[in-house]
């Protein structure tokens, strides 16, 4: 059975998960958890992420280029 390569973004992406229950999805409280999750998705080896895939300018119309 082929091993799955962990996604490199993970563990930010489930403190952004963890940051919204318990400040009941207060943006603002979760801003650097958020912020943190970007900086992760920019770094390379991160173009093959699912978790990085929303946060991308071409998915994400929302986001600068």
């Amino acid at each position: 059975m082929p091993s799955k390569k962990r996604d490199p973004c993970q563990k930010q992406a489930c403190d952004i998960q963890h940051c919204f229950v318990v400040y009941k999805n207060n943006r603002e409280k979760c801003q650097p958890v958020i912020d943190a999750l970007t900086k992760c998705c920019e770094q390379p080896g991160t173009e093959d992420s699912i978790v990085c895939d929303g946060m991308r300018p071409a998915n994400n119309p929302n986001m600068k280029s």
